[in-house]
């Protein structure tokens, strides 16, 4: 037997082959040892929720900020949340940076926000509104520094 999937020839490449030529347990099959089980065991049922695809853009903006380190960036989020509960959907943090650049003590945290106003396509002047209190209520009470 070959190491290299190659080695397999094309018309008996199925998951059995792979799992057993590459697993640490070639022993196993896997349709006879996941699949059937699962099948045979009843699913609790749950209920199917659909939502309507969003019919007007999101937006999405980023800020980095220098806190001090025993800042965490759930405190951000929360407050990036509660500066409008409906057209803020969604903060995701990309990068965290603790090192030589900045002041002892300090952390800079970024991240994106997702805004989307479900009535409307947002503008400009809306979004920026958005971000200043999220920016201004990050400043006051964590005292964060925008870079």
């Amino acid at each position: 037997m070959g190491n290299r999937i190659n080695d397999v020839p094309p018309h008996k490449r199925n998951v059995n082959t792979v799992f057993q030529r590459y697993a640490l347990f070639p022993h196993l099959n896997v349709f006879e040892n996941v699949a059937f089980p699962l099948r045979e065991k009843k699913l609790p049922k749950k209920e199917t929720r659909f939502q309507e695809l969003p019919k007007f853009p999101a937006v999405r903006r980023d800020l980095a900020v220098l806190v001090d380190t025993t800042v965490t960036f759930a405190e951000i989020e929360r407050l990036a949340f509660a500066a409008d509960k409906k057209i803020v959907k969604r903060v995701e943090l990309f990068d965290v940076y603790e090192g030589k650049k900045l002041p002892e003590g300090k952390k800079s945290y970024a991240f994106a926000i997702y805004m989307q106003d479900e009535t409307k396509t947002m503008n400009d002047k809306q979004t920026d509104g958005i971000m200043k209190k999220i920016i201004a209520s990050v400043e006051k009470q964590l005292g964060a520094e925008l870079r």
